[in-house]
């Protein structure tokens, strides 16, 4: 009948990708490396990720970025992720992290040689998991183990030396101090001479 037909084809791509990611390890001790790594996506789709690491400030880093925590308590991180169609998604997970305090102390850190000192451990749990490790290095060579008081140490040298309290607690997460030029012994020696070797009674020397 002499009628004209026109057909158009356009290929639509639909891109609809989510936002998820996993952190390793989780739960985390504090000042360790940690990986977070964005999941359930496709990487070609994706032209942006931002990460906020708890602090409520994203940053662009790669898919898979690593950061680390100096402080314990729970962390609200977020991944968002921006695609080729400028959509966004976001996601969050929690991230607990933990790990003790160490603190230390003494009463008498300073005597003469045999002194025996008394160290405070002033120490802090996060909160969640118990100490259950103390490892006491006191300078001389001597390294123990001592988890309940009195926490002692008999010093038998004079010198000066340096304190270190490890611990390690429940989540396996550690901590440790070291106090340099911390305990102070001494061995004083009598001793006098004389002009006069030899003397009379009642002569004065």
């Amino acid at each position: 009948n002499g009628g004209c037909t026109f057909v158009l084809e356009r290929i639509i791509e639909i891109v609809d990708e989510s936002a998820s990611f996993i952190i390793n390890p989780n739960p985390l001790c504090k000042g360790e490396n940690v990986t977070f790594t964005a999941t359930g996506s496709i990487d070609t789709n994706i032209v942006r990720y931002e990460w906020d690491f708890g602090t409520g400030r994203y940053i662009t880093a790669p898919r898979t970025t690593q950061t680390t925590f100096s402080t314990t308590g729970l962390f609200n991180t977020k991944l968002r992720i921006t695609d080729v169609n400028g959509c966004r998604d976001s996601a969050t997970v929690v991230l607990p992290v933990g790990g003790p305090r160490t603190g230390l102390g003494a009463i008498n850190p300073t005597g003469c040689v045999g002194l025996t000192v008394n160290f405070i451990d002033s120490s802090r749990t996060d909160g969640v998991n118990a100490i259950v490790s103390r490892i006491w290095s006191f300078g001389d060579g001597t390294v123990q183990t001592i988890n309940t008081p009195p926490y002692q140490h008999t010093y038998t040298r004079a010198g000066t030396f340096n304190v270190k309290l490890k611990i390690v607690d429940a989540g396996g997460c550690t901590d440790s101090i070291t106090f340099n030029n911390f305990v102070t012994t001494s061995e004083p020696k009598a001793a006098f001479s004389s002009v006069d070797t030899f003397s009379c009674p009642g002569q004065r020397v």
